[in-house]
């Protein structure tokens, strides 16, 4: 089954800007975004919002961002769009 076309510009952006408000561990919203009309929705954890001392192993770091990418593949169904998830690297 073929994919569907990607959103536009202004939706990719209305579905980000719902992302952000995904909870994060002590609200330091550890991620980054890229957003593009040709190549999807990028979402990376961000190394300088980690919290080192409350979470040496990145754990709630993880979390975060799962809770983030969470709230985009909502934002993304209010619009009709399905998510299609990709891991990158991937595990192999």
């Amino acid at each position: 089954m073929p994919f569907p076309p990607l959103p536009d510009e202004a939706t990719l952006r209305r579905a980000v800007e719902c992302a952000v408000r995904a909870p994060s561990i002590y609200n330091c919203q550890p991620w980054r975004w890229r957003a593009s009309t040709s190549d999807g929705v990028d979402l990376f954890a961000d190394p300088d919002r980690h919290l080192i001392t409350t979470d040496p192993q990145g754990r709630d770091l993880l979390l975060s961002c799962g809770a983030a990418l969470h709230h985009l593949t909502v934002a993304l169904a209010v619009y009709g769009i399905p998510a299609d998830i990709g891991q990158s690297p991937t595990p192999a």
